[in-house]
């Protein structure tokens, strides 16, 4: 139950415990969810949609959505789990209701992939070239692989991690970030050979 008044400061109280307040009505437990949570999910988001305005409405949507529903909230020790998973969710209905599919990954992003390998090394007046190569190469990955990618590599994301968000099996999770992986440096291979 909330106290009489609920308290101003909330910086010191756990995800967990401010979701409980949120179930009780509390706008600054809201509030302080909100602000701890926003440049994440707005990371997130933008990678899997590369559209600002369309991020953050997907974030507004889902926090009114939660304030909606908050008395039918369940109980998570794993707020940003829930939160990131919801914002996957919120923004794969957005984007099928606009059938707007965009690269989960920027090119900036998959040269990180790439950073250890050794076979990737080249000049400067090939690196635009290159890079188009390397964007149409994470294009073609399937939508699962390129998110297990954004979330591990981009996101610094444990398996276990992408698991809960991915709501899929571990294994499955590093399965996917493998063939991912595997696929871009073959056709990558394919293509700088030709």
């Amino acid at each position: 139950m909330l106290p009489n008044r609920e308290p101003i400061i909330l910086s010191g109280f756990t995800q967990a415990q401010l979701w409980e307040y949120v179930k009780e009505g509390s706008r600054n437990a809201f509030k302080e969810i909100y602000q701890r949570n926003l440049p994440e999910l707005y990371r997130y988001g933008y990678a899997l949609c590369k559209d600002k305005e369309l991020t953050m409405d997907a974030i507004q949507d889902l926090f009114v959505d939660l304030w909606k529903y908050q008395r039918n909230l369940s109980s998570t020790k794993e707020v940003k789990f829930y939160l990131l998973k919801s914002m996957k969710n919120k923004l794969s209905a957005i984007l099928k209701d606009k059938k707007r599919r965009e690269s989960l990954l920027t090119t900036a992003e998959v040269r990180a992939i790439f950073a250890d390998d050794r076979e990737l090394n080249y000049t400067n007046e090939n690196l635009t070239l290159t890079n188009n190569r390397l964007r149409i190469s994470i294009n073609d990955l399937p939508v699962k692989q390129r998110e297990a990618l954004m979330l591990i590599y981009f996101e610094s994301k444990s398996y276990q991690e992408v698991s809960l968000i991915m709501n899929t099996k571990l294994e499955t999770v590093r399965a996917l970030v493998r063939r991912g992986i595997k696929s871009m440096r073959r056709k990558m291979k394919r293509v700088t050979s030709a």
